[in-house]
């Protein structure tokens, strides 16, 4: 009787483990997740502002002549 509730003891916790194993893999896969994006936010935002800046550079640079 004694070997029974040691096995019911260990099949509770080997569930146990695993339960809390998944949910802490989940969060912290969802924390790198979120910080990605933020990430390419960041990049994204930052290229935008570069695109514009080499747009205006390029509104204000005199055009060539082609009479040489």
């Amino acid at each position: 009787m004694e070997i029974t509730y040691i096995l019911i003891a260990a099949v509770v916790a080997l569930g146990a483990g695993i339960g809390l194993g998944k949910l802490i893999f989940a969060k912290s896969t969802q924390h790198k997740i979120d910080e990605a994006e933020l990430e390419a936010k960041k990049i994204v935002t930052e290229a935008e502002i570069k695109a514009e800046t080499i747009k205006r550079t390029a509104c204000w640079k005199p055009k060539k002549s082609s009479s040489s």
